[in-house]
């Protein structure tokens, strides 16, 4: 126990925070909390990252597959969800067991812009439909992952590269197996590449 004569020779006040420090901690605790509104602004309209978007509203899916060529083609819309626009200079890449061999911009339904060729200026709300060739150079290859298509667009703050994932697709006939199961998507869905090299590789019987 401290006694009274040592207790008042004590300051109160130690360890307290003085006003002043109190103020500076209160200015910087609000500008961080600023910068962290700012930044949720930012992200949401699409300046710190291009908000590009797979859209299968106006039917910006399709495929074709040949099998006697080992190949396959497939159609994506591809939209800005942002608030600013953006300038696209390249979409699609190789990946393991598949060659890209087309890359088309396509005509689509309002509000896609026109047949034309990359770069391209994409408004907020507008779409660009892309034709993306592939041939499968081997079969085993092929990721079964989920597989981004990558854009890269100029934007506020420069050139960068945006995976754009669509939605999974289904094989005639296939029944889902342990591979497919994967939290709230379609248990008899493939990622896109995945599905369309496994027909393009050993189609079903009768297609």
């Amino acid at each position: 126990m401290i006694v009274d004569e040592v207790w008042h020779r004590l300051n109160p006040d130690a360890g307290r925070m003085t006003r002043r420090a109190a103020r500076r901690l209160a200015v910087s605790l609000l500008a961080v909390a600023a910068l962290a509104g700012a930044g949720l602004v930012l992200w949401h309209i699409g300046i710190v990252v291009p908000r590009l978007n797979a859209d299968g509203r106006t039917g910006g899916f399709g495929y074709e597959i040949s099998p006697a060529e080992r190949s396959f083609a497939y159609q994506v819309n591809i939209r800005n969800d942002g608030k600013v626009t953006l300038v696209v200079q390249a979409v699609g890449a190789e990946g393991p067991g598949l060659e890209l061999t087309e890359r088309t911009i396509l005509t689509g339904a309002p509000p896609v812009l026109p047949r034309g060729t990359l770069p391209i200026t994409l408004h907020p709300g507008q779409e660009i439909g892309v034709r993306l060739g592939y041939r499968v150079t081997d079969c085993a290859a092929v990721s079964t992952e989920d597989w981004p298509i990558p854009v890269r667009v100029k934007g506020p703050l420069g050139v960068r590269t945006v995976g754009v994932m669509p939605e999974t697709l289904r094989v005639p006939d296939e029944e889902p197996d342990e591979t497919m199961w994967s939290g709230d998507r379609d248990p008899y869905g493939r990622s896109w590449q995945d599905a369309l090299a496994r027909q393009a590789c050993a189609p079903p019987v009768g297609r």
